[in-house]
């Protein structure tokens, strides 16, 4: 039998962070079983975000295939549902970090976007502290982080401060107290209000735009986040995880 496994996604029109880190559970548990995980490209849909795609696949152009020669091989297919994480018993946070940064490669064209956009809007190598508030992951499980509870970081920030959000009450709420934010706005549905802005962009763009925020969010100094997929993949590029706020 072969030592390869085919990953196939049922529902490919997953947000980007949820497709992700669903991908990348599935294949810990493959490497756990000392099998090999070729990533399946057959759904043109894969790695978008919901409600966006307009024929791009954005998984393939984002990253590298890690074992290219295995795609046309012939070997068992694994179909993983989406929303249904894959449980690996006894991998660490390290043992997370490592699978992860050792299976997602950006191409090149992708981080040199993203990192242009970081530099434009906060500075190369400049250090900043991130705040993040999301409404729309965790709504079932999870009520949103009042926003008062950043107030005692808004005050404390020395030196850039970088918030991302979804909603526009809390980029008002924010800039009272600290008017010199800086602001990212997600390229998101927001649960309770209509988003910041809403663009026709591919969904390649949008899934560029995914990868520029967990960029920023890997990248703080100090990062305080509500609970959301995208923190959690954010969290296995950090050296120091985020503090949740709820």
């Amino acid at each position: 039998m072969s030592s390869f496994v085919r990953v196939v996604r049922r529902w490919p029109n997953a947000g980007f962070g949820s497709y992700l880190l669903t991908t990348i559970d599935t294949v810990a548990a493959i490497l756990e079983a000392d099998l090999i995980p070729v990533v399946d490209y057959r759904h043109r849909k894969s790695m978008q975000l919901y409600r966006t795609y307009e024929g791009e696949n954005v998984w393939d152009t984002l990253f590298h295939q890690q074992h290219p020669v295995a795609e046309a091989v012939e070997c068992p297919e694994l179909t993983v549902d989406f929303g249904k994480r894959q449980k690996v018993p006894c991998l660490t946070y390290d043992e997370a970090r490592s699978t992860f940064q050792s299976l997602v490669q950006p191409r090149g064209a992708v981080d040199y976007f993203a990192t242009q956009r970081i530099n434009y809007r906060i500075g190369q190598g400049v250090e900043y502290d991130c705040i993040y508030f999301r409404g729309t992951d965790k709504k079932k499980e999870r009520r949103p982080v009042p926003f008062e509870r950043y107030d005692a970081i808004l005050d404390a920030a020395n030196g850039p401060l970088v918030a991302q959000t979804d909603q526009q009450s809390f980029v008002d709420y924010v800039k009272k107290r600290k008017p010199d934010v800086i602001i990212f706005p997600e390229l998101r549905y927001s649960a309770t209000e209509s988003p910041l802005h809403q663009d026709s962009s591919p969904g390649f763009r949008k899934g560029l735009e995914a990868w520029t925020v967990v960029r920023i969010l890997a990248g703080a100094r100090r990062l305080y986040a509500s609970r959301s997929n995208i923190t959690t993949v954010a969290n296995l590029m950090r050296k120091n995880p985020a503090e949740h706020l709820n």
